[in-house]
């Protein structure tokens, strides 16, 4: 059994997985995070999530390497259509307490 994150295509092409096998059996939700008494960012849609991340000057994250929640950010990214207009400021860190800290302190406008 193979736990992959959605979209599936590329993994089912491969012809290691029965097409008809996949299910999605969780779903995952990204937040984002902003110091407190800031204002808060518009999410209401996806077309003002995109407008919020690129407007933002910094972003803060886990690195993919450290943890899934990197890997996650990176692929609502590409699906937003923004990867390489955000990439270049998000600040990597090793876990979510550097990233809570970093937005606490205002160091970081966005996590």
């Amino acid at each position: 059994m193979s736990l992959l994150f959605a979209p599936f295509p590329e993994a089912l092409n491969t012809g290691n997985i029965v097409p008809g096998s996949a299910t999605v059996i969780a779903r995952l939700r990204l937040a984002l995070a902003v110091q407190k008494g800031a204002a808060k960012p518009d999410i209401s849609t996806p077309a003002a999530v995109k407008r919020t991340l690129l407007d933002a000057k910094s972003i803060i994250s886990v690195d993919p390497t450290q943890g899934s929640v990197g890997g996650i950010a990176l692929l609502a990214l590409e699906k937003l259509g923004i990867t390489v207009q955000v990439k270049p400021k998000i600040k990597w860190v090793q876990n979510g307490g550097l990233v809570q800290e970093s937005v606490a302190k205002g160091e970081t406008e966005i996590a």
